[in-house]
């Protein structure tokens, strides 16, 4: 039941973060041909200050709206909702007066960066649309209402890039690309406040004063998990937007965002991942739990790795196809921060494992430890190596993260992620890899390096195949109807 359940709701998640990724990464792409790295620097620092305040915000939400508003939405769920409103909007309201009147401040104290003043005040004006938009995100997701949740991420990003076309009208072309984002952030605003009431999901308010207690206590516990996680992964933006150059922040960024691509299965697998085992847990069924996680797992891992070996031969055409940028230095760059996201899908969504079964003290301190290593590591390999410090940073703690949660996993559920087809599948990327670069196959013409994309694919393909023992041959049909059959009823 619970594969059912993963694929049925991960495929809608597919979609939408497909879709939305791909609008995502078009307005990336376009801006930066419109305002160049050092431009879309800014505004990228812009986008990671917000983020960081909307995983305040959302004051541990995100996870909690998960617990505490999934199933029939009844009026004890209407007024948990409440209590969390209110919550949002005073987090909203209060980072818009400080990030709107502190923003020569921040920027000139903190960022080093006095050009960043204009853009942190639109920033801060769409943070008043952009939180409450987060918590209703929450409640769709809860819900599982995936269609709803579609048209208001898509919406968002389209309209922010349509909304490009201020370019034309604005003289500075950094502050037309960040009013771009503040216009699209209302536009899905209105959008998600119209189909929460249509859907009959408004809050209510009574005993609001002990719903807010219990939602404080509830949220605090997830508060610091989220924004640690959200911090830990943003700390080489912050810290390289303070450090070095909007130049080299613009160069990891529009990196990043292909490199984000390797992580859209596998947040969409995650989406509907933690309800699911959420409400296994609930019911003392740890053998389907072991058994969901596997198969997520596995699945994400196999088609995650195709794309990362696809980045691997053709990532330097399409750095300097989508974003004019060419040379070794963002190559690497690219490639290193792929490496992140794929170690990630091959662990699993172990930190949502852990959230969704109680142990979300055990991610408290691992979030703990993981800022205060990344901050460290940061600062240190920035100041001496710039750029591929804040990459190598990254990459160190995220491999650390993750190991540290492989033990965890197996002393707490005496589950061992790793198995077989991983090593395999470690040993296959080892061998490729030397080929690759040996041989350099990276540097030939793009017939050769399309053939060997084939068979590396292949090669892939037949490991999964044949050494897969948690969805065997016939399950894997099985998996390819399951797919073509939640396709049409999506649609």
């Amino acid at each position: 039941m619970s594969k059912k359940s993963i694929v049925s709701g991960s495929i809608g998640y597919f979609i939408t973060n497909l879709i939305n990724r791909i609008f995502g990464f078009l307005f990336v792409v376009l801006a930066t041909r419109l305002i160049g790295a050092d431009g879309y620097g800014l505004v990228a620092l812009g986008l990671t200050v917000r983020g960081l305040i909307n995983n305040f915000g959302m004051f541990g939400l995100t996870f909690s709206s998960q617990k505490l508003l999934s199933g029939e939405f009844n009026n004890e769920k209407k007024n948990f909702l409440g209590a969390m409103s209110i919550i949002n909007t005073g987090i909203a309201v209060l980072a818009f007066l400080v990030f709107y009147f502190g923003s020569e401040y921040i920027a000139v104290h903190l960022f080093n960066k006095p050009e960043f003043i204009p853009v942190l005040k639109i920033i801060a004006v769409s943070i008043i649309f952009s939180l409450p938009l987060s918590l209703s995100r929450s409640l769709l997701k809860a819900q599982k209402k995936v269609k709803l949740n579609f048209y208001t991420l898509v919406l968002e990003s389209a309209f922010k890039v349509v909304a490009l076309t201020l370019v034309f009208v604005l003289e500075n072309k950094v502050m037309a690309v960040t009013s771009s984002i503040l216009l699209s952030t209302f536009i899905s605003f209105v959008l998600a406040l119209f189909i929460i009431f249509k859907e009959n999901y408004y809050p209510k308010y009574e005993n609001i004063t002990i719903n807010l207690k219990y939602i404080i206590s509830i949220g605090s516990q997830f508060l610091i998990v989220g924004l640690g996680y959200y911090f830990a992964s943003q700390t080489d933006r912050l810290m390289l937007g303070r450090m070095s150059t909007s130049e080299a922040l613009g160069m990891y960024a529009v990196a990043a965002a292909l490199a984000q691509i390797i992580g859209t299965l596998h947040s969409s697998m995650v989406s509907i991942f933690m309800p699911t085992v959420s409400e296994l847990h609930k019911k003392g069924n740890v053998e389907e739990i072991e058994e969901t996680y596997y198969f997520a797992n596995i699945v994400v891992a196999s088609i995650n790795i195709v794309v990362f070996l696809m980045f691997m031969i053709f990532g330097k055409q399409i750095l300097d196809i989508l974003f004019d940028l060419s040379g070794t230095k963002i190559y690497i760059v690219f490639l290193l921060l792929s490496l992140k996201y794929l170690i990630g899908t091959f662990v699993g969504p172990t930190g949502a494992l852990l959230n969704m079964t109680g142990n979300h003290k055990v991610e408290f301190y691992n979030t703990l430890f993981m800022i205060t290593f990344n901050i460290l590591l940061n600062y240190f390999l920035i100041k001496y190596y710039g750029l591929y410090g804040a990459v190598f940073a990254t990459l160190i703690a995220a491999i650390s993260q993750n190991l540290i949660q492989l033990v965890e996993i197996y002393k707490i559920y005496n589950i061992f992620v790793l198995k077989s087809i991983h090593l395999y599948y470690f040993l296959s990327m080892v061998v490729i890899s030397f080929i690759l670069f040996n041989f350099n196959i990276i540097n030939m013409n793009i017939i050769y390096k399309v053939i060997y994309f084939v068979i590396v694919s292949l090669l892939i393909f037949i490991i999964f195949w044949f050494k897969n023992k948690v969805i065997g041959k016939n399950e894997v049909s099985k998996f390819y109807d399951m797919v073509k059959t939640n396709i049409k009823k999506w649609k």
